[in-house]
């Protein structure tokens, strides 16, 4: 494959407004349809403009392209390959913000973000199956192509001292898929987790000593189960019904990570850092699969989890150049 990239950028004399625009193309020898690189022209802009020492604004737009799936591309039968007709993934995105910021004394800083987006995206590719992973053999043939959106707001807060970090993030979205070959209309997409928040507080209270904690929590994923059992033809089975995809949301995940840094100074001179982290630490047994079984003929489904607490510990030796 290839690329060819060109960026510009421009700043007013009073460096309030600012300008970056830029294009790319890409290409590759996989198919012909892939070769033509002019296909994949993909401009982007970036603008802002500075008020005042306190406030800011920001837009961005621009259009990006990918590569199939590397698994997709290289599928092979009787030695040729067999997705020739696939072609790059696009994506769409524009946002725009509002920044303000200010100093909280001589030695400490807050800034607060909030920041709308829009995402179109464009031959991308789903499986078709429910299962969690697609069947060894003739995989290919279980895929379909379609489209996606995504849109919404993200906002944070940021609190700086010489020696603490903090900062709360939380985003509030939508993702949601069209695949005509499986649902007649949009759906949700399996990572379309509504609601998102990141909590993360850093701090350092000597020069040999610093410790750092983080809780991540978002709205559940979502799995495809059997909405209905209906009776079939053989007495001791019976046809699945599903009413659409991702038909279920997962219970929220969340957890709470922790981590110490010991800091010492070696007899030559170069830096040792003893690291001791524990991951989830209160033992969350967040889901990540769904799975469904029969109760008198009727579905019902249950999550399960398998990451509980994991204890690390690391050691690194920095030279002194």
């Amino acid at each position: 494959g290839w690329g060819v990239f060109a960026s510009g950028d421009y700043q007013s004399t009073n460096k309030h407004f600012s300008l970056k625009a830029g294009v790319r193309l890409d290409g590759c020898n996989y198919s012909l349809e892939m070769q033509r690189f002019w296909k994949t022209l993909s401009p982007r802009l970036q603008l802002g403009y500075i008020f005042s020492e306190s406030w800011s604004v920001n837009a961005n737009a621009g259009v990006y392209y990918q590569l199939p799936p590397y698994t997709a591309l290289g599928y092979k039968a009787d030695g040729e390959y067999v997705n020739k007709d696939l072609t790059y993934m696009r994506v769409m995105e524009a946002s725009a913000g509002v920044k303000w910021s200010r100093e909280m004394g001589s030695q400490s800083r807050i800034l607060l973000s909030l920041e709308g987006f829009y995402k179109a995206m464009d031959h991308i590719r789903e499986y078709k199956g429910y299962r969690i992973f697609p069947p060894i053999e003739n995989w290919e043939r279980t895929f379909a192509e379609g489209k996606g959106r995504a849109y919404g707001m993200e906002t944070s807060l940021v609190y700086n001292t010489v020696s603490t970090h903090a900062a709360l993030n939380y985003t509030l979205s939508w993702s949601e898929r069209f695949f005509e070959d499986l649902y007649p209309e949009w759906f949700p997409d399996r990572l379309d987790n509504r609601h998102r928040l990141n909590v993360s507080v850093s701090h350092r209270f000597s020069k040999r000593f610093e410790m750092y904690a983080g809780w991540n929590w978002h709205s559940g994923d979502r799995f495809t189960v059997e909405s209905q059992y209906l009776p079939s033809d053989d007495l001791f089975s019976y046809a699945y019904l599903f009413t659409s995809p991702n038909n279920v949301k997962m219970p929220d995940y969340h957890r709470l990570d922790v981590g110490f840094n010991f800091h010492k100074t070696t007899k030559r001179g170069n830096e040792s850092v003893w690291n001791l982290s524990v991951y989830n630490l209160y033992c969350r047994m967040n889901p990540i699969v769904v799975y469904t079984y029969s109760e008198y003929g009727k579905p019902v489904s249950a999550a399960a989890g398998m990451v509980p607490i994991i204890p690390t510990f690391s050691y690194t030796l920095k030279f002194k150049r």
